[in-house]
């Protein structure tokens, strides 16, 4: 992939280009920033155990997931 990229289907998804890896960290750390502020800590935590917990079997993100 030349350059990164946004696409809307179902859900909203970004594409991120090699050359924007630092861009690619930056939102990661951002969104996770955002949730927090959004849910609060004790809840954004418990949403992602949750979500975990609910889809380590399934095929997709969460399978593969690990919590850091």
């Amino acid at each position: 992939m030349d350059q990164s990229y946004v696409e809307l289907d179902k859900h909203l998804r970004y594409f991120y280009s090699t050359a924007d890896f630092d861009k690619l960290i930056e939102d990661i750390i951002q969104n996770r920033n955002d949730q927090v502020e959004k849910y609060g800590p004790r809840y954004y935590e418990f949403l992602i155990k949750r979500n975990k917990a609910a889809n380590t079997d399934t095929k997709g993100f969460w399978s593969k997931a690990r919590i850091v």
